[in-house]
Parts: structure tokens; C-alpha cells; sequence
């Protein structure tokens, strides 16, 4: 497993609260995006909001294009 891949894991599954990049309010985990070369989280609206009209996902603060990923029907405890 790449340290990314296990830092992400570690996020993921952390009791922290999660926050938002984009409005900075907590997240919870049915309405998670995740990035997998930064780490970092969003809400699934504020992802869509940021993509816009563009037909790709491109992670806000590392800019890496197509590393934006979320759950479906999952928690994450």
C-alpha cells in the first residue's frame, strides 16, 4: 500500500471530524468526497458546485484531475 493510500485510510477512517476545503463546515460521511493524491475532504455539493459545467473532477487544492472519489450507500466508521 502507497503512504498516500494509507494516510487516506487513516483520514478516512479516523474519529476526527472532517471538514469541508471548499466551506469549511464538517462533513458527514454519506456526503463525503474524498481526494486520493491529497487527502483532503469536500462535500459531494460543494465538488459539483466547484466542477461546474466541466465534464471532469479536479481535486480543488492539489488540482490533480480525476483523483476526487466518494462512497455510495457506505458509512465510514
Amino acid at each position: 500500500m502507497s503512504t498516500n493510500t494509507s494516510a487516506l485510510n487513516s483520514a478516512l477512517y479516523s474519529n476526527e471530524i472532517k471538514t469541508c476545503l471548499i466551506c469549511w463546515e464538517s462533513i458527514d460521511e454519506m456526503n463525503l468526497t474524498f481526494c486520493i493524491t491529497c487527502n483532503i475532504f469536500l462535500h459531494n455539493e460543494c465538488e459539483k458546485r466547484e466542477r461546474g459545467v466541466r465534464g471532469h473532477c479536479k481535486c480543488p487544492h492539489c488540482q490533480d484531475i480525476g483523483s476526487l472519489g466518494f462512497f455510495k450507500n457506505r458509512i465510514i466508521k
